[in-house]
């Protein structure tokens, strides 16, 4: 196992371009299996993106303004249990953005852009941790689940899927189908498109439900539940409410977009009231 640097150049196939030193002082040469890769060339990446995909990297960290030309991606494959570190900078060139497939698999992202954007473009990632900074995900990415502390996330629709979105701060926008969203502390989530949900769990934050799909079960703890900016009619089977009226503000607002409750259960006692003035108007 040993530490490779992608120091300079915009050829991912080119072997002089990886270093076993940062500054190029040492032996060249692509990273073989098991080994960590740091990519650090300030330039703008255009050729040679799928020379990774076959090797199994230990881990892989993307500092500094390193980007992908615009419509493609640089192709990684993580071993089980590691991670690819994104903390793109600002300065980036080019597209700005940092655009990654995961060849035949990334087991963890733990993102943090420090001004650069980082793009899933396909392929299958296990676990993505967003601590701040702008990521996107996709249609055809498949990121099985989706942990967001702090950062932008917006999910596409299409091939790939999601099954667990936790977030606890920052926004989340979804337009793909989810299995279970939870939305804890200062989050805001906004569902939109067509995009149904099994389970959702609101504990704080605001649920902002944009989308016209289904959402099987709703269980409202604390926090607050909208459909505010929604032309449709949201679809809610199963809506059930707890907590107190100093803790759960439930918006309903009137005619179009109004949401369609099938059945509401009231564990909190109190009744929640229906506004037509929400977060977001």
């Amino acid at each position: 196992m040993a530490n490779i640097w992608l120091y300079q150049g915009t050829d991912a196939s080119t072997t002089t371009n990886y270093n076993t030193a940062p500054d190029g002082s040492g032996s060249t040469g692509l990273p073989s299996a098991g080994d960590t890769l740091y990519i650090t060339t300030p330039n703008e990446l255009n050729a040679g993106l799928t020379a990774l995909a076959a090797i199994a990297l230990h881990s892989v960290y993307v500092n500094g303004p390193t980007t992908v030309v615009a419509g493609s991606a640089l192709s990684l494959q993580i071993a089980s249990s590691y991670y690819l570190y994104y903390n793109g900078t600002s300065g980036s060139s080019g597209s700005g953005t940092f655009s990654v497939i995961g060849a035949t698999g990334i087991a963890n992202i733990i993102a943090s852009p420090q001004g650069g954007a980082l793009n899933i473009a396909s392929g299958t990632v296990t676990n993505l941790f967003v601590t701040g900074g702008q990521v996107s995900i996709a249609g055809a990415a498949t990121v099985t689940n989706i942990y967001n502390y702090g950062g932008t996330v917006i999910t596409y629709s299409g091939a790939g899927s999601t099954t667990l979105l936790e977030s606890t701060a920052g926004s989340t926008t979804s337009y793909r189908n989810m299995t279970t969203v939870n939305c804890h502390g200062s989050a805001q989530v906004v569902t939109a498109g067509t995009s149904t949900y099994t389970t959702v769990g609101i504990t704080g934050g605001i649920f902002n439900s944009r989308s016209s799909g289904t959402m099987t079960t709703v269980n409202l703890k604390t926090g607050v539940l909208t459909p505010a900016g929604n032309t449709n009619t949201p679809t809610i089977t199963n809506l059930n409410v707890f907590g107190t009226p100093q803790t759960t503000q439930y918006f309903q607002q009137v005619g179009a977009g109004a949401f369609n409750v099938t059945t509401l259960t009231n564990y909190g006692g109190f009744v929640p009231a229906v506004f037509t003035t929400q977060p977001g108007q």
